[in-house]
């Protein structure tokens, strides 16, 4: 199941913002990734910062020693240019590397050798030989901090780290290149920041209700849960709904028809089918689902709440 999960930090307010260069190796191509995410979030109105003032373009701290004096130096040119929030960042890891291991693989000869002796690269008789192993290993750890430019405020503070480890044997299989382990990484930290600054999707998972052998409907239930399972939604709801007109009391039926609503982002709905279930059933499956549709309701009116926050403060900003 797919849902809205609300931004995890005070996003009121915030309209135009600002990826600012970070500090460090490479800060400048993960500052230009992170405004791209962004942007693709579409919650932001990302502001190119090449196209700012000379004097917010050269503003440049780490996230370490941000004093009151340098965070008047930034949010100065900001405000003036219309500015709500500066994300500000320092990559503190960016590396991989490689080394090799010897390991003592597995071996299913007896060890010993044409005449019957024992080999003597396995000793005490051990089945199996010293192989060298190619180990690749990568981190990137990305801190970031989202300052509010009207009040200066500390929005969010946070660190975000991700880590890589491949093995090799010999000239078997491939691992992927430095290049491309650290651009992976790097994408995962930079998706984590913007789950923390915007409203995103999330995944969840419900357990498709079944029925017992004797009960009326029971084919059509299990044929709707196959066309659900294969992402057919519109046919698996048909069935379900035929289940209900064969039994109405079909209570299997009836939740996976709340699943189906909550598919839909109809959380009342949703709700309204579950209850039916559990008063005819109560089951665990159908109590847990209950309580995970209710947690993407309240999420998804969290977001929207976010969402109305900052479509507000926009306008208001228009008629200034």
């Amino acid at each position: 199941m797919k849902f809205w999960e609300p931004a995890a930090i005070d996003v009121s307010s915030m309209n135009r913002i600002v990826v600012l260069e970070f500090q460090g190796e490479h800060g400048k191509s993960v500052a230009t990734a992170l405004s791209g995410q962004l942007w693709q979030n579409e919650f932001y109105t990302v502001v190119d910062r090449t196209a700012l003032s000379r004097d917010l373009q050269l503003a440049s701290y780490t996230t370490d020693n941000l004093n009151e004096n340098s965070l008047h130096a930034l949010l100065s040119p900001a405000r003036a240019q219309g500015i709500d929030g500066v994300v500000l960042g320092e990559i503190l890891e960016y590396r991989c590397e490689d080394k090799r291991v010897r390991r003592l693989a597995a071996n299913t000869s007896t060890g010993e050798g044409p005449s019957g002796s024992r080999n003597a690269n396995h000793p005490g008789g051990a089945g199996g030989e010293f192989r060298e192993n190619l180990v690749r290993e990568g981190i990137v750890t990305i801190a970031f901090r989202l300052v509010d430019v009207e009040t200066g405020e500390i929005r969010a503070a946070d660190k975000v780290s991700h880590t890589y480890a491949g093995d090799q044997e010999g000239t078997s299989g491939k691992l992927p290149t430095r290049e491309e382990v650290l651009a992976q990484l790097t994408e995962q930290c930079l998706a984590e920041i913007v789950d923390m600054m915007a409203p995103h999707e999330a995944t969840s998972q419900i357990q498709l209700a079944t029925c017992d052998i004797w009960t009326r409907g029971r084919r059509e239930v299990k044929e709707g849960n196959r066309l659900a399972v294969e992402g057919d939604w519109k046919q698996a709801e048909q069935q379900w709904q035929a289940a209900t007109r064969i039994e109405p009391e079909n209570h299997a039926a009836l939740f996976n028809l709340a699943i189906a609503a909550d598919h839909r982002h109809e959380y009342v709905v949703a709700e309204e089918f579950a209850m039916q279930a559990l008063r005819l059933q109560h089951k665990t499956c159908y109590t847990t689902g209950l309580d995970k549709i209710r947690a993407h309701r309240n999420a998804a009116e969290k977001t929207e709440e976010q969402r109305d926050a900052r479509v507000v403060t926009a306008a208001d900003e228009g008629w200034q």
